[in-house]
């Protein structure tokens, strides 16, 4: 009787640290996937479009940079306007003409954003 009893208890802690090995992989993959799923939305988040709450200085863009924007229009989500001209969000840019974009001036930046703070229209000067 001495040695099931000793059995039962080995058997009963290989299976406690299987369960445990178990659990810990488990928990490894979650935080692995959430780790790759942050870095993910990290790397697609244009930075600039938020506001910081210390003193910022002007922002300023290329030419070249406008015109990349307007090309990334729809990845943005917001309507584009370069001195008083309108590239809403919905454009054909095979079909825009954007000839009047100096590429090597540089162009000031402002943000009109909606009552949830999100960009709605990108306005550069």
């Amino acid at each position: 009787m001495n040695e099931s009893a000793s059995d039962y208890l080995y058997y009963a802690a290989w299976i406690m640290l299987f369960l445990i090995a178990l659990g810990t992989a488990s928990t490894d993959i979650s935080i692995q996937q959430r780790a790759q799923q942050s870095m993910q939305e990290t790397a697609t988040i244009d930075h600039r479009l938020f506001t910081t709450f210390g003193s910022v200085e002007e922002e300023t863009y290329s030419g070249a940079e406008v015109l990349q924007s307007i090309q990334r229009i729809e990845d943005i989500g917001a309507n584009i306007q370069v001195e008083g001209v309108n590239f809403p969000q919905n454009l054909d840019i095979d079909m825009t003409d954007v000839s009047m974009i100096n590429l090597h001036k540089s162009y000031k930046v402002q943000y009109v954003r909606d009552t949830s703070g999100a960009v709605t229209t990108i306005i550069f000067t």
